[in-house]
């Protein structure tokens, strides 16, 4: 039996919030654990049964940072497939992000606890690129520099 036998491709659908302020961009660390642990990426997540996108990257917000906010509009629609190999040993997903911009409400951030993230902050969109972006952080920057 092969590597490819075993795979069971899947699509994940996920809502992420790109807030900018101030010439700073929010993001949260992805936990150690989780896949990309360390890698940086905007505050959101998967879509629960049912959830109306722009209700989940609102609950994803204040679940990874501690802040509300309000959707300001459709960003973008970010879409990567990530197939099962020797190096990615895990099923070939098709992930689907739905960006939108949120204005995010003033207030200190906190990190999430026990949860897929572990840290919550405003970096300089100027220094976005020093950072271990995660593909739909990189997505995101992009459109917070050409909106």
């Amino acid at each position: 039996m092969t590597d490819e036998t075993l795979d069971r491709p899947r699509t994940y659908v996920g809502a992420y919030a790109l807030c900018v302020a101030d010439g700073q961009m929010l993001l949260v660390r992805i936990a150690p654990g989780e896949t990309e642990a360390g890698g940086w990426t905007l505050p959101g997540g998967g879509l629960l049964w049912g959830e109306d996108p722009a209700d989940c990257v609102l609950r994803e917000l204040t679940e990874e940072t501690g802040l509300s906010g309000r959707v300001v509009r459709l960003a973008g629609i970010f879409s990567a497939q990530y197939r099962r190999s020797a190096e990615r040993p895990r099923d070939s997903v098709h992930h689907i992000g739905i960006v939108y911009f949120v204005h995010a409400s003033p207030g200190e951030v906190r990190h999430e606890q026990d949860g897929s993230t572990d840290r919550a902050a405003w970096f300089p969109l100027d220094e976005l690129k020093g950072l271990p972006l995660v593909a739909v952080a990189e997505y995101g920057r992009r459109l917070a520099l050409n909106p």
